[in-house]
C-alpha cells in the first residue's frame, strides 16, 4: 500500500483559504429598521437570521480510507478534501492510502478493520452481501465508464487480442466492467481472451508497457501518457459513455451502524470538495497536479473530464445506477443475482445533509 503526502505547504495553505472562503456561511440578513417595519410594505417584513447547519458530533474521528485506484480522477475527492483541510474542518483526521491490489485489497482492509472507509464500486458490496461481512455504499463518485482499452506495442487490432491476457484489478470491479464493455465494441466475447488479475491502474499500466499482458483498461484521461510510452489505443469508451456505478464511499454495515454521524461528516467534506471541482476548476486542477504528479495540462484535462463526463455531481444515486455492476458480477458469480441492490446502498445520509440545509450552506452548484 502507498501513502500519499499532503500538498506542499504553499499550495495547501492556498487551498484551505480558498475552500474556507467558498464554504463560508452566508451572512445573516440585516433586520429592517423599526421605521421600515412600520411602513407595512412586503419588503419591510422581518427576515429570520439563518442559523449555520450544526452536524452531530462524530462517533469516530480518526479514520483510514483506502483507494482502489489512486490514479482515478473519480477517486480524487478524499485526497482533495484532505488537502483542502476539509476533513479537519469537520472534526476528522483522515489518512488516505492507495491499495496496490485494488478493490480486493480495499475489501480485505474493511473486513479486517484496518480501513474504516474504502472508495470502491457498489459491485464489490454486492459480492460482499453473500459473505459474513456485508458492505454498504453511501455515495457515488462516478457513474460513467471513462476508460480506454490499451494494447501492448505489438497489439493493434481485435485479432491481436484473441487468446491473450488482459489485465484487470479484480473480477467484478470497474476494470473488469471496462474490459467487457470494450470487448463488445471490438465484437469480441469474454471467452476470446484471458483475464489476469494484476491490481490497480498503476500496475496495469506497467504490465501493458512491459508487454507482460496484451492489453489493459486505463482511465481515458490517462491514456495519452501510456500511448506515448508505446501502447496502442484499441477502444475509447468516452466516444459513447457507458453508465456504471464506478466508485463511492463504502464501509462495513457494522461500522455504519455504529458511526452514522461520522459518515455524515465524511460526506460533508466530500460534497464541499466536489463543489470546489465544479466551481473552481483551476484550483482543483492545481491540487490534482500536485497530488498526481501529472503535467499541468494533463491535470487540467482530468478535471475537465471529471466535470463533463466522469464525476457524479452531488454524489447521489439510485439502484438503477448499479444494475450494470450487478450484471457484470453475475457473469462470474451467479449467486449475486439474488442480491437486492437496495440492500447494499444507502442514500439516507446524503438526504439528511440536504434536508438540514447543508448543500445550500456550502452553495453546492
Amino acid at each position: 500500500m502507498r501513502r500519499f503526502a499532503t500538498a506542499s505547504p504553499v499550495i495547501a495553505l492556498a487551498l484551505v483559504v480558498a475552500a474556507c472562503s467558498s464554504a463560508a456561511t452566508p451572512a445573516p440578513t440585516t433586520a429592517p429598521t423599526a421605521a421600515a417595519s412600520a411602513a407595512g410594505s412586503p419588503a419591510a417584513s422581518v427576515t429570520a437570521v439563518k442559523t449555520p447547519v450544526a452536524l452531530p458530533p462524530a462517533e469516530t474521528t480518526k479514520l483510514t480510507v483506502g483507494l482502489s485506484n489512486n490514479l482515478a480522477i473519480n477517486q480524487f475527492l478524499s485526497p482533495l478534501a484532505r488537502d483542502l483541510g476539509l476533513f479537519q474542518k469537520y472534526g476528522l483526521t483522515v489518512e488516505v492510502i492507495s491499495m496496490a491490489g485494488g478493490a480486493g485489497d480495499v475489501t480485505k482492509g474493511l473486513v479486517s478493520n484496518a480501513l474504516q472507509f474504502g472508495i470502491i464500486s457498489a459491485g464489490t458490496a454486492m459480492s460482499a452481501a453473500l459473505t459474513d461481512s456485508p458492505l454498504v455504499s453511501f455515495a457515488l463518485d462516478s457513474s460513467a465508464l471513462s476508460y480506454s482499452l490499451l494494447g501492448a506495442k505489438d497489439v493493434k487490432t481485435a485479432a491481436d487480442l484473441k487468446g491473450k491476457a488482459i489485465a484487470i484489478s479484480t473480477l467484478g470491479d470497474v476494470s473488469h466492467a471496462a474490459v467487457l464493455a470494450t470487448l463488445a465494441r471490438l465484437n469480441l466475447k469474454p471467452t476470446d481472451i484471458l483475464i489476469q488479475n494484476i491490481g490497480n491502474e498503476a500496475n496495469r499500466i506497467t504490465a501493458v508497457i512491459a508487454g507482460s499482458v496484451a492489453a489493459a483498461p486505463v482511465q481515458s484521461v490517462n491514456a495519452a501518457k501510456v500511448i506515448a510510452q508505446g501502447a496502442n489505443l484499441l477502444v475509447d469508451l468516452d466516444t459513447n459513455p457507458v453508465k456504471f456505478g464506478i466508485a463511492g464511499l463504502t464501509t462495513t454495515k457494522d461500522f455504519a451502524k455504529k458511526n452514522p454521524n461520522t459518515i455524515l461528516r465524511y460526506l460533508a467534506a466530500m460534497l464541499e470538495a466536489e463543489a470546489v471541482i465544479f466551481t473552481k476548476p483551476a484550483l482543483a486542477a492545481t491540487a490534482y497536479q500536485n497530488y498526481s504528479q501529472l503535467t499541468a495540462d494533463n491535470a487540467k484535462a482530468a478535471i475537465d473530464s471529471c466535470i463533463k463526463i466522469v464525476c457524479n455531481k452531488g454524489l447521489r444515486f439510485t439502484a438503477a445506477d448499479f444494475q450494470l455492476n450487478k450484471d457484470v458480477l453475475v457473469t462470474i458469480n451467479p449467486g449475486v443475482a439474488a442480491v437486492d441492490i437496495a440492500s447494499v446502498i444507502d442514500i439516507g445520509p446524503l438526504d439528511k445533509l440536504k434536508s438540514m440545509g447543508f448543500n445550500d450552506e456550502i452553495a453546492f452548484p
